[in-house]
């Protein structure tokens, strides 16, 4: 493996990550990896753990099989099951951050406001318990991660309501739900995890749904591992690689369905099980409501985890009336309805496309935000753009997936950073920026594959997050093998290094 210098406080420029969620713990371990201590990781929230730290709703699970969403240089073998709860996650997550020591680079509480480029260097500014802070780098890495801004409450009337309200990423704990009138609003992955897992504690369950999704059956079963099976992954050399490889082959191979023409049969054949799924499942009063309209794949598809069973129990109800407004003790129908409410749970998503909101990023020439208003948001493989020297991203535009790892994407950009940063960390350059040739012909590629694929050949009036004005910027549009093999090595002649 190739190392940077060991005596970097002297040679080496001063490196900020803004996040700390699973990219940044990615990148700050191979920075420590290979002799590099010099960086801090900034983030709003008290620790470590990103999307793992603010998702702790009852039932919240990863969707990804356990394998798959784990660092490659820190496996782990004794996993409960093949898909995991978010307190495994958090516990893995945090074993990794204790190993390499990463809290003594960490500060907590401190939300990014703005970095702006200036004279060689990057000026970051901070907000800390209400006190401004601002601090210098040469090189400025952000990694905001897709699930980190909930979506504002989507309804008036908020301040009016006399009980508990909070969004399902924004937990309150220290709300009781027994015996409590719940309303659910939205019906997307964290509301099918919500659902069944406060069942048994609450006195109703009302879920208001806007429109349906492909609910599917978990495609194995989740079991936890024995102890011979954890024992030969660990110990039998190469094994737990073997098998993550042939997990990881299997999973890419989804990223078919996708294509509009040639991955019609594919998604047939999904659909038809989902919907036959639903139908044997759920009760029959919602199939209406259940069943999607939908291609599938256009949404992302919900792994369903006893939500449908959910439906049948007696105080748990589902609809699709139009909400207007939140009253006083309730919520209040377009028809004028009031359902009555002693705790409201809003798990409406997140703004997947607004990267790095509210943070400012201001380049050689421009304000990132502002650029990307006329261009939407792109990126040379979604880690560097143009006019914006010595700064890089991580689940960038187009980096994000609906068939595999976005950890994955993650740790192969990466490899490319840690190619880029090399020479300039090594003292040979102060600065390196792609191209805005090289970034122009990549986003050109994207658009031209994106063409080729369900989002831009179906009815754009379908809701779904993967899409802002009808252009998606958030699915890479290819397997994640092609991803990584763009990322392997760096193509020198599309930066700049001076």
């Amino acid at each position: 493996m190739k190392t940077f210098p060991t005596n970097f406080e002297s040679a080496m420029p001063k490196i900020i990550i803004i996040g700390a969620g699973l990219s940044s713990i990615a990148l700050a371990c191979n920075l420590k990896k290979r002799g590099f201590t010099d960086f801090v990781i900034y983030d709003k929230a008290n620790d470590m753990g990103g999307t793992w730290l603010w998702n702790t709703y009852p039932g919240a699970a990863c969707d990804v099989p356990a394998t798959m969403y784990s660092f490659s240089f820190a496996p782990k073998y004794d996993w409960t099951g093949s898909w995991v709860g978010q307190p495994e996650l958090l516990e893995y997550i945090w074993s990794v951050v204790d190993k390499f020591q990463l809290r003594q680079h960490f500060v907590p509480n401190t939300e990014c406001l703005s970095a702006k480029w200036d004279n060689g260097e990057w000026i970051v500014e901070f907000e800390s318990n209400g006190k401004q802070i601002i601090e210098k780098c040469q090189i400025l890495v952000c990694c905001p991660g897709a699930l980190s801004t909930p979506n504002d409450c989507p309804l008036p009337g908020k301040d009016k309501f006399k009980g508990a309200i909070f969004h399902s990423a924004r937990w309150n704990h220290d709300v009781d739900l027994n015996q409590k009138q719940v309303i659910v609003i939205g019906n997307g992955c964290s509301a099918a995890q919500i659902v069944p897992s406060i069942a048994d504690k609450v006195k109703s369950i009302t879920q208001f749904a806007r429109s349906a999704h492909n609910l599917c059956q978990l495609p194995i079963s989740p079991v936890k591992r024995s102890k011979i099976t954890v024992f030969l992954l660990k110990y039998v050399p190469g094994l737990n690689t073997v098998f993550r490889f042939i997990l990881f082959l299997v999973m890419d191979q989804f990223f078919a369905i996708f294509k509009f023409k040639s991955g019609q049969t594919y998604r047939r054949i999904l659909d038809n099980a989902s919907k036959s799924y639903i139908k044997r499942t759920a009760p029959k009063e919602y199939l209406d409501l259940l069943m999607p309209q939908h291609e599938f794949g256009y949404k992302r598809r919900i792994f369903d985890m006893g939500y449908l069973e959910s439906l049948k129990l007696p105080h748990v109800h589902l609809t699709n009336e139009a909400l207007q407004e939140i009253v006083e003790d309730g919520v209040k129908t377009k028809d004028g309805k009031v359902y009555q409410a002693d705790v409201i749970v809003y798990s409406t998503g997140f703004k997947v496309q607004e990267y790095m909101t509210p943070m400012q990023v201001y380049g050689v020439k421009s304000n990132l935000h502002e650029q990307w208003k006329s261009t939407g948001a792109r990126a040379y493989l979604g880690t560097f753009v143009h006019g914006f020297p010595n700064f890089c991203l991580l689940s960038g535009p187009n980096t994000g997936t609906g068939h595999h790892s976005v950890l994955f994407f993650s740790e192969c950009q990466i490899n490319l950073l840690l190619q880029a940063l090399k020479p300039v960390l090594s003292g040979k350059f102060k600065t390196f920026q792609v191209t805005q040739e090289a970034e122009d012909a990549y986003n050109k590629e994207i658009e031209k594959r994106m063409q080729k694929l369900i989002w831009s050949q179906t009815d754009k009036k379908t809701e779904t997050w993967y899409l802002d004005n009808g252009r998606n910027s958030v699915i890479y549009p290819g397997y994640a093998s092609t991803f990584w093999f763009k990322t392997l090595y760096l193509k020198r002649r599309h930066f700049v290094f001076a």
